[in-house]
């Protein structure tokens, strides 16, 4: 028998002051209760909020079948971590030299250059400009 992992924030912290902790656990068990292996912290009350995440050990987790939360998922997105899994996956090789650039970052340069050469194609495909025929 095989256990459904899943990777979830457990709530810390007193009332009105969250602190959480990424967490991998039996899907079965609490929000708070038994788990398998802690992966990292987040803590959203702090300006910028701090994120700290295991990720050679998430991508373990992920690697053997474990699934996150949507919460979870989107930290993972934020940090990269899953856009990095996803490639490993497909057999890309992993991004060298920007990989200190967030996904953020990274589809904005994207979306700038493929603008860029947008406008330049509309530029030299634009017909010019004839005189209308007189008409009387």
């Amino acid at each position: 028998m095989t256990l459904a992992v899943k990777l979830r924030l457990m709530r810390l912290g007193a009332s009105k002051q969250p602190f959480y902790r990424l967490v991998a656990g039996d899907s079965r068990a609490g929000r708070n209760g038994k788990y398998l292996e802690e992966l990292g912290y987040y803590n959203s009350i702090l300006n910028p909020e701090v994120i700290k995440i295991h990720e050679d050990r998430v991508v373990e987790w992920l690697n053997r079948g474990a699934v996150p939360t949507e919460t979870v998922k989107s930290l993972l997105m934020r940090e990269g971590i899953l856009q990095r899994w996803n490639e490993s996956r497909r057999g890309k090789p992993a991004i060298t030299g920007e990989s200190e650039l967030s996904s953020e970052e990274l589809l904005r340069r994207e979306l700038a250059e493929s603008g860029a050469h947008a406008l330049q194609r509309e530029a030299s495909d634009e017909p010019k400009e004839e005189p209308l025929p007189e008409t009387l």
